[in-house]
């Protein structure tokens, strides 16, 4: 992630945007690498 990808997501939903759209895309990298990415399931972390 390029400071230019944070600085939009922060422009669009804050820093809770910010951290939120992080947790979501590491999730789906990890889910997308264990059982592969046609499941299509990601459990956010808890808030």
């Amino acid at each position: 992630m390029t400071g230019t990808d944070l600085d939009v997501l922060v422009l669009g939903g804050g820093i809770n945007g910010a951290l939120v759209a992080s947790e979501l895309t590491q999730c789906a990298i990890l889910i997308a690498a264990t059982v592969g990415p046609d499941l299509g399931i990601c459990y956010p972390f808890a808030y």
